[in-house]
């Protein structure tokens, strides 16, 4: 959603707000369950997800070339 924003401005006068609730805003760096970390990792083997890389921030060399990285 944060992407398509500056995409929407010719709308922007029909927006009051925007609220994101449980969005992985720093990508999956910080990760703290084990559960889901092993979650994550066989979604990642099984089906190949730009997403999945994405919010893993595994879709650059560096952290800095991360796209939520580069979008935050």
């Amino acid at each position: 959603m944060r992407a398509a924003l500056p995409y929407l401005d010719k709308l922007k006068d029909k927006f009051h707000g925007f609220i994101s609730l449980c969005s992985p805003h720093l990508g999956y760096m910080y990760k703290t369950s084990k559960l889901f970390s092993t979650g994550m990792w066989i979604m990642s083997k099984w089906k190949k997800s730009v997403a999945i890389a994405q919010l893993r921030m595994a879709d650059g060399k560096n952290l800095e070339d991360c796209y939520l990285y580069k979008l935050s």
